[in-house]
């Protein structure tokens, strides 16, 4: 696995606008009203990726040192026939990185463990 800012098709870096949940880093939330599907369609389009089973997974950071942060769209909460978001407490869903961002991204070693996540 790599890392890239995901970028805007002018070649500037992708930002979105939005706030912290917290001041201190380690425990920290991003939010945005910037749908997930573009912040998707951002980074596929950086990785000139058109692959649908492909796994990307993307983070908000304030500099290229930050903690990987989850994103969390803001969207209606009335969505008619669609599920748009999923919250799942567990050993392997919810691994969100933290312990990855913790040890400064050092364990799990980053080569043996998909994306610094702990998984069955």
């Amino acid at each position: 696995t790599d890392w890239e800012w995901a970028e805007n098709p002018d070649g500037s870096y992708f930002t979105l606008d939005g706030y912290w949940w917290s001041s201190v880093s380690f425990k920290n939330m991003f939010y945005t009203d910037t749908p997930q599907s573009v912040i998707k369609q951002r980074c596929e389009q950086t990785l000139d990726l058109a692959n649908e089973n492909a796994d990307i997974t993307f983070f908000a950071a304030d500099n290229r040192f930050s903690y990987n942060h989850t994103i969390w769209s803001n969207d209606p909460v009335m969505q008619p026939d669609q599920i748009n978001k999923v919250v799942a407490l567990g050993d392997s869903l919810s691994d969100t990185g933290n312990i990855f961002n913790a040890s400064q991204w050092r364990f799990p070693n980053p080569n043996s463990w998909f994306l610094g996540h702990f998984s069955n």
